[in-house]
């Protein structure tokens, strides 16, 4: 990350690059090559008999709520900022701080609203990928069966009534029955049960939110908007995660284990974040829309008009 009191160089900049594209391949290489693992279930376990539905929110509607609001967020926040930095009464405006060392020594300076996008945008992204593949390496490596999964499985025995009164205690599909399902793409998606990825998602995100929200928004003349915001934040991922249980999708405890790494995730990324925003915009006025300047200028003038009427009332008493 670029720091105010050391030249970057650009090497450190690809190196960042890099790793982000790294986990975004990591990713991928987790959903098209590594298969769920085969897990069984027990006979008397009917939570995966469960009816299929359609799912309340999307992946599409996962993606707005992940990724596209978090960064409209930020951004909206960073030309707010911008704006309030050039409030008349501010003595010392935005100032180039992010210096970046290219070849043959040239040095480039950005402002600071382009180096702090730069971070948080970086910061946040990483933590939802890393949030993202961690989700997807449980799922594989758990493979536990989703609450729909015999009505996605379409089993060609019923295995409760059939496979049960054999003194069989663990089923395990494919192997004591099979899946007639035309869709086999289905049929692998509904063993990826644990943990629940719309709740790890959208807890990071928010969860991140929140905290930026806490972080930036801190003028009082806002009022409580920011808390309003930031209940609305917590709000949607907790109806994201509270409908994947309604929709069958996920157990209880795959919503719960989602939702604790999301936010682990997200309070890890945030802390990386302001970090490296401490170290490199610890002498500007601009990291958070905070009204201490203001503060700090009506205490002076107040010290000041207390002191004036002190000596103007112990002259008049000497008098």
């Amino acid at each position: 990350m670029m720091n105010q009191n050391e030249t970057v160089h650009w090497f450190k900049l690809v190196f960042d690059i890099c790793s982000v594209l790294m986990l975004f391949l990591s990713f991928h290489v987790i959903k098209l090559f590594l298969k769920p693992f085969k897990s069984s279930f027990n006979c008397n376990d009917y939570t995966v008999n469960m009816p299929f539905r359609p799912s309340t929110v999307t992946n599409f509607h996962l993606i707005l709520l992940s990724l596209i609001l978090p960064l409209m967020t930020i951004i909206a926040t960073e030309i707010f900022k911008t704006i309030f930095t050039r409030n008349p009464r501010h003595k010392k405006k935005s100032i180039i701080i992010y210096k970046v060392k290219f070849l043959h020594e040239k040095i480039l300076q950005f402002p600071e609203q382009i180096g702090n996008l730069y971070i948080s945008c970086g910061s946040f992204f990483f933590g939802l990928l890393s949030t993202a593949v961690i989700t997807d390496f449980g799922k594989v490596v758990v493979g536990r069966l989703r609450p729909n999964f015999i009505d996605v499985c379409k089993p060609d025995l019923n295995p409760y009534t059939h496979l049960c009164k054999l003194n069989k205690t663990f089923l395990i599909p494919e192997v004591d029955f099979k899946c007639t399902a035309e869709n086999k793409e289905s049929v692998e998606e509904s063993r990826l049960s644990f943990p629940s990825g719309h709740s790890s998602l959208s807890f990071y995100s928010m969860i991140f939110l929140i905290l930026f929200v806490n972080h930036t928004w801190k003028c009082r003349n806002f009022g409580l908007l920011p808390r309003m915001v930031q209940i609305s934040f917590f709000m949607m991922a907790f109806f994201t995660a509270l409908s994947r249980i309604a929709d069958n999708k996920h157990h209880p405890t795959d919503v719960l284990a989602g939702a604790t790494l999301g936010t682990i995730t997200s309070i890890c990324s945030f802390i990386c974040m302001t970090n490296y925003l401490k170290k490199t915009t610890a002498k500007t006025r601009y990291s958070t829309l905070s009204c201490h300047q203001y503060d700090q200028e009506n205490v002076q003038e107040a010290h000041k008009d207390i002191n004036e009427n002190d000596h103007k009332y112990t002259t008049s008493f000497n008098i």
